[in-house]
């Protein structure tokens, strides 16, 4: 399904660079700067650090560490979603261990990328980040594809019957990242109604959050 005109992201992107090695957010910073479309606002040494940068920049996009001091990019990660700010976070990091990638994802985070990336691909997957369900690095797919998601996936299935046709309608949309303002739009509901339905799709298919979702629908078609 195509993205409407509405879910275009915010021009220019404000980003947050939370990475405890400097030399690192210094070439991020400067790799961003090459894109008038992306606009570093603000950078973080520590998680402690990025969250209290994040509540007063309220960033659009969050690029976040996992190994850090004080606060490690998990918790972080937490804290940003408990504080209900509105931006997307894309986890950057070295680590490809499966529960990483099952944690983070668990806990809201939009993206996971690996240190590795070419930077090219780095740009796209920011510039993407708000029109599609979620970004990740080619390994981390593979994650998304194995066991873990797999019987997730089948739990999921056997419970998508329990769905209504409007619940299925919602499904969609949010496997292609529209957000319940979209949806809302979309399907001439008023935004309380699309949060009743994402509350109850959630619960039906015994998934955490909308990423989640995401990663569902990436292993399988809704019909």
């Amino acid at each position: 399904m195509d993205n409407i005109e509405s879910n275009r992201p915010p021009s220019p992107l404000k980003t947050l660079l939370i990475d405890d090695h400097s030399i690192l957010r210094s070439g991020i910073k400067e790799l961003l700067s090459t894109d008038p479309d992306i606009k570093v606002v603000a950078e973080a040494g520590d998680g402690q650090q990025g969250l209290e940068l994040a509540i007063t920049y309220e960033p659009d996009v969050i690029i976040l560490d996992l190994d850090m001091p004080i606060l490690n990019g998990l918790e972080t990660l937490k804290k940003i979603k408990a504080h209900g700010l509105k931006c997307k976070v894309i986890i950057f990091t070295c680590s490809d261990l499966e529960m990483d990638v099952i944690e983070t994802f668990r806990a809201g985070a939009d993206g996971y990328l690996l240190k590795d990336i070419e930077p090219s691909d780095f740009i796209m997957s920011i510039r993407s980040i708000y029109s599609i369900s979620f970004v990740a690095s080619p390994s981390i797919l593979k994650i998304c594809n194995s066991d873990h998601y797999i019987k997730q996936s089948k739990k999921a299935a056997n419970s998508i019957n329990s769905l209504s046709h409007r619940e299925i309608d919602v499904l969609k949309l949010m496997s292609n990242g529209f957000s319940n303002k979209l949806i809302a739009q979309e399907l001439f509901i008023s935004v309380g109604t699309v949060k009743i339905h994402v509350k109850n799709i959630l619960k039906k298919l015994s998934l955490k959050s909308r990423v989640e979702v995401a990663v569902w629908a990436h292993n399988r078609t809704i019909n």
